[in-house]
């Protein structure tokens, strides 16, 4: 009889221990999502992957993303962080709201140096949030790689001569697109007639359909994407086709280095387009 009552103290001690080691329980997760492109602007699609880790123990996964591809059009990794309320933590990949987080990028299996810095608090759970990153080496902090800036500068002949000269705001060919944007869209800044706009816009004859023509150029997907008179800063996707007659569908198209054109419906309210470029 008295084996019998220190076995039953003995389990009550443990499932007490336990439930003192772990006083806190899991909340939901915060998300971590947006677009990856090399130092000379393409999206990185395979053969590079994307982790999230503690900063004061780099080795401790949280959680990892492997880049096959966009998940959708301008998204090409996805990084879900899981949390709880309170230490000790129950699970050793999780982490407390306010951790000093890194996010790191391999291409195959080499590190890569990021822009803007990788390094951030885990945000309150049940938040998500974008962050766009380009792999390479920034050296003036401008949000133009060092590898795309030096090119443009050997490109000019001796016109420019330091990373100080290539300026995300400035337009060195006068075409109307900032640095910047040329690097995003992988045209060329240094050439007025090399890049992104719509060069016909027309209603089909006996149709509802509108057909709009832009340029594009290789290693870069397009989409056209809508907004209602007032609501500039909420650009939504718009069903498109290849052809005239063909069904309209969510999708994206890949440049070919000259120009393409798309077909949308008109039978909507006012509204305004623009072609969106990843």
């Amino acid at each position: 009889m008295k084996k019998i009552k220190w076995l039953l103290l003995l389990i009550s001690l443990s499932t007490f221990v336990a439930y003192e080691a772990y006083s806190g329980y899991p909340m939901p997760p915060a998300v971590t999502y947006g677009l990856i492109r090399d130092e000379y602007g393409h999206p990185l699609l395979h053969g590079s992957s994307a982790w999230l880790v503690k900063a004061d123990t780099p080795t401790n996964i949280c959680a990892g993303h492997t880049i096959e591809g966009l998940i959708r059009p301008d998204v090409n990794y996805r990084l879900s962080l899981e949390l709880e309320n309170e230490p000790p933590l129950m699970r050793e990949y999780a982490a407390l709201v306010g951790t000093p987080m890194q996010i790191i990028v391999k291409i195959g299996e080499d590190v890569q140096p990021l822009t803007p810095s990788p390094f951030f608090n885990a945000p309150a759970a049940g938040t998500s949030r974008r962050i766009d990153f380009c792999t390479g080496v920034d050296s003036d902090n401008d949000g133009l790689p060092d590898a795309w800036e030096w090119l443009i500068i050997a490109w000019s002949e001796g016109l420019y001569s330091s990373l100080a000269d290539i300026t995300p705001d400035g337009d060195l060919d006068n075409d109307g697109m900032t640095n910047l944007q040329e690097f995003l869209a992988g045209t060329n800044p240094l050439l007025a007639t090399d890049l992104l706009k719509v060069t016909n816009l027309e209603r089909v004859k006996d149709s509802n359909r509108m057909a709009i023509t832009f340029t594009t150029v290789e290693n870069r997907r397009y989409r056209v994407v809508t907004t209602t008179l007032g609501a500039e800063n909420q650009w939504i996707p718009v069903p498109t086709a290849d052809s005239a007659k063909a069904g309209l569908s969510y999708q994206t198209y890949k440049g070919t280095g000259r120009d393409i054109t798309l077909y949308l419906d008109t039978q909507q309210p006012a509204a305004m387009f623009r072609i969106a470029v990843d």
